[in-house]
């Protein structure tokens, strides 16, 4: 398998999304572009998922992102507060039904 290919796996949103590549993989998409194509295709990676899937997906994303900041860049994550705020309040709204 090439660099580029292990590389393009790699950048997939999650482990599933990684997994089901590599599956393409040992099914004859050994290029970039295969599965790139791949991806495209509905019910494969996170292409086709309903909004909240990719929310969730997003959400867990984020999460880690900011988990993975070392202690010595932290001064800056109080500008956060008010993205957390409106995302708080879209929750809300949310489960409320509104």
């Amino acid at each position: 398998v090439s660099k580029s290919v292990l590389i393009e796996i790699s950048r997939a949103e999650d482990t599933a999304a990684q997994l089901k590549l590599w599956a393409a993989v040992r099914d004859g998409a050994n290029t970039v572009r295969a599965l790139r194509a791949n991806k495209k295709v509905p019910g494969k990676s996170g292409e086709g998922s309903p909004p909240i899937d990719k929310a969730f997906r997003a959400g867990q994303r984020f999460a880690t992102t900011i988990a993975a900041i070392p202690e010595s860049d932290r001064s800056r994550l109080g500008e956060f507060d008010e993205i957390v705020e409106r995302l708080l309040a879209l929750l809300s709204a949310y489960s409320q039904g509104s």
